[in-house]
């Protein structure tokens, strides 16, 4: 992820994230602060690639990856 742009927060904001697909195995995920006049300012920027199949149905025991 890289960060464009601080966001920096003394109050509760909206935040919008959006997932564009880019190709059959790529995604961009972008993050914004919706102002109060309903523009966007964009905060931040990712791309994902998928690399293997995702297990549906893996079971992950969260407290054993702490």
């Amino acid at each position: 992820m890289v960060w464009l742009k601080p966001l920096f927060v003394e109050h509760p904001v909206n935040v919008e994230i959006l997932l564009d697909q880019l190709a059959e195995k790529q995604a961009r995920l972008r993050v914004y602060r919706v102002t109060d006049g309903g523009d966007r300012e964009e905060h931040a920027q990712m791309r994902i690639t998928k690399t293997a199949e995702a297990h549906e149905n893996a079971n992950l025991d969260l407290g054993q990856l702490q």
